[in-house]
């Protein structure tokens, strides 16, 4: 951020109390062609839209240029669902991602895999190679690299980092990559900004891991997240037979510690983000119903939302589900200190209702401690999969997934399946929503210091700042009525403000450019 002007935004808080009201549809968009297509990662970008990667093996209908086959996907969105630009890469082989997020120059970073080696692919090491690609604003691609050896390599997740470049995680099969302990492993690579390797290690044992998310932590670490078959090697306290694995890597590569967490069944963690006290929420699915895991509502997957502290120990667990399969994919600490997370439901009962058809997505709220405010299923008669959302700034929501229906919560399918792009309000949601007069809000988007003006003594207030991908960075106390905010070494992008008393807490997205 170059220039900052005097004033960014002005907040004036009251507090009251916390309404809880399940949200409503605003827009949802259908998105492909005649054969399949899906979404798999999404975030709201600084311009008020939505950006969304997945892969596409269509051409036609909402895509074009498709080079073969599966191409990855890569979707830009207006704030109303209209699609800005689209962008099919790849080669004439198989090709997704997985994961994407918009850069502090405005354009894209996406990581996932391809088979290819022509068309938007320069080389390939093997099979499959883990594929990073760096898009401008616009769509075009400013870089890709792939990385691997001679077999399987798979990029599922990517963050940026705070010295300005990024780090992947993914599985490896190359046996003759450094590290690799048997079968496929937890792969962590650290990248330069211009996509360089700096370093990349391996965590696992002689059987199958396979992380699932990435994020950097306030202290400059790594949480990563996922499952693991083995009981040997990096991996310890594996309880039966697919154990839940979220590891602490340092800056540099070194493993800190690792956490198994399941029962003797198959549990899986999806997302694991950082939460406002050091610890991390995990949204995650199991089959079990012992070791670590209690309150499982049948033989099959519930969604799984664990609690950890600082270093990996369970605070708290919550079973939700029915009777089916049901699932958490993703999740997002609120700042009433409850949670938010996406996942998909085959069931019709037990914490569920509303569900439409064989599978549709889930959308809960919850408490500090994992019991649900509220839940709401979204889809058709053909099923549906939630991979990922975001809150949004307006304290809504935007889901990406995956549609088989064209009836029901969605409307103008255009094939086999269809990537599914879903707005919900923010008016009545249950995130800090507070009663009576809240705020009068200023330039936002903005570029400048941040005045918080109370309308009377509060008392002491705690002052948050979270960024996009659940980073707290930045927390201050204000006493008195008013309070500033020095955001002028803050990147480019969305953060989520909240700020707390005795009696309340209200939370605003903030925009900075």
């Amino acid at each position: 951020m170059d220039q900052r002007i005097p004033l960014c935004l002005s907040l004036s808080i009251a507090f009251g109390t916390v309404s809880a009201q399940t949200p409503v549809i605003q827009w949802q968009r259908a998105m492909g062609g005649t054969t399949t297509d899906i979404a798999y990662a999404a975030q709201q970008t600084a311009d008020g839209g939505y950006i969304v990667a997945g892969n596409t093996d269509s051409n036609d209908g909402d895509v074009t240029g498709n080079h073969g086959g599966d191409d990855a996907w890569l979707v830009k969105l207006d704030g109303t669902g209209a699609i800005s630009w689209q962008r099919a890469a790849g080669g004439t082989s198989t090709d997704k991602f997985y994961a994407v997020q918009q850069t502090p120059d405005g354009g894209y970073i996406a990581a996932g895999y391809t088979g290819s080696s022509n068309g938007d692919v320069a080389m390939n090491h093997g099979d499959l190679d883990a594929w990073v690609v760096k898009f401008d604003a616009l769509g075009a691609i400013v870089w890709e690299h792939t990385y691997g050896g001679v077999s399987t390599e798979v990029a599922y997740a990517i963050t940026t980092t705070a010295d300005g470049g990024y780090v992947f995680a993914g599985t490896s099969r190359s046996f003759a990559l450094p590290g690799n302990h048997g079968l496929e492993d937890f792969w962590v690579v650290k990248l330069s900004g211009s996509g360089g390797e700096l370093w990349q290690q391996q965590y696992g044992g002689s059987s199958d891991e396979q992380p699932y998310s990435v994020v950097q932590l306030v202290d400059g670490d790594y949480l990563v997240s996922g499952m693991t078959a083995s009981s040997d090697g990096d991996v310890t306290g594996q309880h039966g037979a697919q154990d839940a694995w979220v590891v602490k890597v340092g800056s540099s590569g070194t493993l800190l510690w690792q956490s198994c967490l399941g029962g003797t069944g198959y549990d899986y963690a999806y997302k694991a983000r950082q939460t406002a006290d050091g610890g991390s929420i995990m949204a995650a699915s199991a089959t079990s119903n012992d070791g670590d895991v209690s309150g499982n509502h049948s033989v099959y997957n519930d969604a799984w939302i664990v609690k950890l502290d600082a270093t990996g120990g369970i605070t708290w667990q919550k079973m939700l589900g029915g009777s089916s399969s049901d699932r958490a994919k993703d999740i997002q600490q609120t700042a009433d200190g409850g949670y938010v997370f996406i996942g998909d439901a085959d069931s019709q009962d037990g914490d569920l209702s509303g569900n439409i058809g064989i599978a549709d997505i889930w959308l809960v709220k919850t408490d500090a401690l994992g019991s649900i405010e509220w839940q709401r299923t979204l889809g058709g008669s053909l099923g549906e999969t939630g991979y990922a959302f975001d809150v949004t700034a307006d304290g809504g929501y935007f889901i990406a997934g995956v549609t088989n229906s064209d009836d029901g919560d969605v409307s103008g399918m255009h094939g086999l399946g269809d990537a599914w792009a879903v707005k919900l309000s923010g008016a009545g949601t249950g995130i800090d929503e507070l009663h009576g007069p809240v705020i009068s809000i200023g330039a936002n988007p903005c570029a400048g210091p941040l005045t918080i003006s109370a309308a009377q003594d509060q008392g002491a207030l705690n002052i948050s700042l979270i960024d996009a991908v659940g980073r707290q960075v930045l927390q201050e106390r204000m006493t008195g009525t008013t309070h500033i905010l020095d955001l002028s070494d803050r990147p480019s992008g969305v953060y989520l403000l909240s700020v707390r008393s005795a009696n309340g807490v209200h939370t605003v997205r903030v925009v900075l450019e």
